[in-house]
């Protein structure tokens, strides 16, 4: 799970300089806090618990009121970006949950002023340690109930759940919150993907902890390492499987022209012999971690099948961009794929070539052919 507490004790277990982020927070002009990190063991390893002693209770600030305060500060920009958008996904969950203008909307334990130490000291861990991007495991949430603000309720609080819409994650391993609003809102407005560590090479890591000491260890694990450039783009693809032996092909080709119109980044079959020697197909869809739930709805409401199977992946792709040239046939737009900042490959877009032979009455592979003379 995570935390706000856990999130900013593991930068600190990490190498973050203590004294620089106390010297960052004090720009906020707020008074009456404290951060001692204290090195402390749960179940023999070893890990960092940020102890931030504030003199306030129960403090309600609103969004427009933390977002004055992070705004006004001298911190980085980068930081006050950051710590913005982490409120603002928090202020949009509670939103929702209470039915209310985002503008109206008051935190209660995430408007305390340890909370905002918390967030602020994250963001600015992620600037002074030079973090460009944050990949995030799937999410254990725990389990049971956690008493708050509006009394005793379940297990993922209410504003944790609309955080976590779009994100993998999972119950238990036991009967206490392990993944707070704060935590949740942090990935949700600052993880690039979710899924198993992308390729890297390991410069440093923390553990961070809170104040729980449970069975496992409740322990928040944070590996700062760097990829090469050459790796190209890496995001987490959600592989979704399902074998179908009963409908027509009519009605499957039906099927994967919805999948990529409701968001899939590739649909394909493969002939499959299912039980009682039956032929079938092995449908396959991928898409992103945010498309999950969606395209899982589409497959189990407007296919045959009783079920699905979901894994995450690692891709490694090309970056892209479409640009426009001028040829003998007009205007052609063409694909090309960036790797390090080069152009390694260029190719006309299959629509314009498909247009021009039909228009003028040639065969498509001549069209290339000139097209790509012309470039």
């Amino acid at each position: 799970g995570i935390s706000g507490d856990m999130a900013l004790s593991a930068m600190f277990d990490a190498g973050l300089d203590l004294e620089t982020v106390r010297n960052s927070l004090s720009l906020l002009n707020l008074d009456g806090w404290s951060i001692e990190p204290e090195r402390v063991k749960r179940h023999s390893i070893a890990a960092t618990y940020a102890n931030i002693k504030t003199g306030e209770h129960h403090h309600h600030r609103g969004l427009k009121e933390i977002r004055e305060i992070i705004e006004e500060s001298g911190l980085p920009k980068d930081v006050k970006r950051n710590a913005v958008a982490v409120f603002t996904v928090l202020g949009e969950a509670e939103a929702a949950v209470h039915s209310i203008d985002i503008e109206e909307v008051h935190f209660h334990e995430v408007g305390a002023l340890d909370s905002i130490i918390d967030i602020v000291g994250f963001c600015i861990g992620i600037d002074e340690l030079g973090i460009d991007e944050i990949h995030c495991a799937p999410i254990a949430l725990g389990g049971g109930s956690v008493e708050c603000a509006h009394g005793l309720l379940p297990v993922p609080a209410p504003a944790t759940t609309r955080l976590l819409e779009g994100i993998p994650c999972y119950g238990g391993p036991v009967d206490e919150e392990l993944t707070t609003p704060t935590g949740a809102a942090l990935m949700k407005a600052l993880a690039k993907s979710f899924g198993p560590m992308p390729p890297l090479t390991v410069k440093a890591h923390g553990f961070g902890t809170g104040k729980k000491i449970l069975t496992p260890p409740n322990l928040l694990h944070l590996i700062i390492g760097e990829t090469s450039d050459l790796m190209g783009i890496q995001e987490t693809l959600i592989i979704i499987e399902t074998n179908i032996d009963d409908m027509s092909p009519e009605d499957i080709a039906w099927l994967t022209e919805k999948l990529f119109s409701e968001g899939c980044r590739e649909c394909f079959i493969t002939p499959v012999q299912m039980k009682k020697n039956r032929p079938g197909i092995l449908l396959t869809a991928m898409c992103l971690p945010c498309d999950t739930s969606h395209i899982i709805e589409v497959l189990l409401t407007q296919s045959s099948t009783r079920g699905v199977r979901f894994r995450n992946e690692q891709r490694v792709r090309f970056d892209e961009r479409v640009i426009e040239k001028q040829t003998r046939y007009g205007p052609v737009h063409f694909k090309e794929s960036i790797l390090d900042g080069k152009v390694i490959k260029t190719k006309p877009e299959y629509e314009d070539l498909k247009r021009i032979a039909l228009e003028n009455g040639i065969p498509i592979h001549e069209v290339r052919r000139d097209v790509l003379e012309d470039e």
